[in-house]
């Protein structure tokens, strides 16, 4: 597990710390460095438990989308298939 810094100004993230002091001192030298040490709206430190592969998160919605798509093909096949 590690924490990251993401800031929503820039949008841009930190590379992953191991611990969250590490991620709030790479914090503040990016407010520092790119805010004039001002705090940017949306900045965070989180936890990141997601696995290092880059796995993201896919909406319901997306996969039922998805799911609808390879029914209408299917359906497409069945008739295409007793057609000829």
């Amino acid at each position: 597990m590690s924490y990251v810094y993401r800031c929503r100004a820039c949008r841009a993230s930190a590379p992953p710390a191991a611990t969250r002091q590490a991620a709030e001192q790479l914090r503040d030298e990016h407010r520092t460095a790119h805010h004039g040490g001002l705090v940017p709206a949306g900045d965070e430190v989180v936890h990141e438990t997601a696995p290092a592969s880059g796995a993201r998160y896919m909406s319901g919605r997306k996969v039922l989308a998805g799911i609808g798509v390879l029914i209408v093909a299917e359906t497409a096949a069945r008739i295409y298939s007793r057609l000829h």
